[in-house]
């Protein structure tokens, strides 16, 4: 997990052309603690602001004149050697949410503004920026070597890589058991919507088991990955119709079938030893799910 003083020192452009909402951006981010936020008024001048500053995080908006958000993305892929850019987009046309995913935005902020909203969107894009940029440091250097972990056991990068693509293509054609057996017995997992971490096999298919009673024809993929020497890091996005019960929190009952169809972006980290995984964080954006079934406002309607 990253440390919460560097998700608050992160570096954070706001990009608005109007004075208000820069405003606004500022002192909400500013209240919670954020220390390096700069913003611009000129979408001209982002994509030289980014290649000096390298920011962590650069929210967005679409609609501006002489340059719009799009145009903006394109021209910081050319500087992300990976093609990663770190957006998160501002915009009150829900016709814009999707084209603005597939230019390269990793989340976006509904208009008008809601402070939670905000804050949530803002913090679990910089926590997944961070992560997947020690990790890639790690993996950078560790690359094509063969590492030796306790018990003498060896594991490649390449070893590690294929644990999380069984990982994946088990949760994506609901194969259980597949995917609970690359846990160590005693393995913990910890989700942002669970209370408390789940510990052993039974509590993970029971996990499992409720996503898809509830989305039966759920799909997930993952868009980007970083391995280092015992650990990976990885953005997933899944789709899928809400016609079964959704459990809710312990002591509340379940959310009968919408009939919507969700489409939603995550993140999860696992701790590999031995060529099982010992500890697993999964970062599923619950909020966007909860509001594309209608279980909560969605502030840009």
């Amino acid at each position: 997990m990253a440390a919460l003083s560097d998700i608050l020192n992160s570096r954070v452009l706001i990009v608005d052309d109007q004075d208000t909402n820069v405003l606004l951006l500022k002192r909400m981010l500013g209240g919670a603690g954020y220390a390096s936020v700069t913003s611009t008024m000129d979408p001209l001048e982002v994509c030289e602001l980014h290649r000096m500053h390298r920011y962590d995080l650069i929210l967005l908006d679409l609609l501006m004149p002489g340059m719009d958000g799009f145009q903006v993305m394109e021209g910081l892929k050319e500087i992300e050697p990976d093609g990663y850019i770190p957006v998160l987009v501002i915009t009150a046309q829900p016709s814009h949410k999707l084209r603005a995913l597939e230019a390269g935005a990793k989340d976006f902020i509904s208009k008008p503004f809601d402070l939670a909203e905000v804050l949530a969107r803002v913090h679990n894009m910089l926590e997944v920026r961070l992560l997947l940029r020690e990790n890639k440091k790690y993996s950078q250097a560790l690359e094509h070597l063969g590492i030796v972990l306790d018990k003498g056991v060896t594991i490649s990068l390449e070893d590690i890589a294929r644990i999380d693509e069984q990982g994946i293509k088990a949760w994506d054609q609901h194969d259980i058991e597949g995917f609970v057996g690359l846990f160590s017995d005693n393995a913990a997992w910890v989700d942002v919507a669970v209370p408390a971490p789940m510990r052993g096999k039974e509590a993970f298919r029971q996990y499992m088991q409720g996503w898809f009673t509830a989305f039966p024809d759920m799909r997930a993929r993952t868009t980007n990955r970083v391995v280092t020497e015992d650990a990976l890091a990885a953005e997933v996005e899944f789709d899928g119709t809400h016609t079964g019960p959704l459990r809710g929190l312990p002591g509340t009952p379940p959310v009968p079938p919408t009939g919507k169809r969700i489409a939603g972006k995550g993140a999860y980290f696992a701790k590999v030893r031995n060529g099982e995984i010992v500890e697993f964080h999964s970062h599923l954006d619950m909020a966007g799910v909860l509001m594309q079934l209608g279980l909560m406002p969605n502030p840009g309607g």
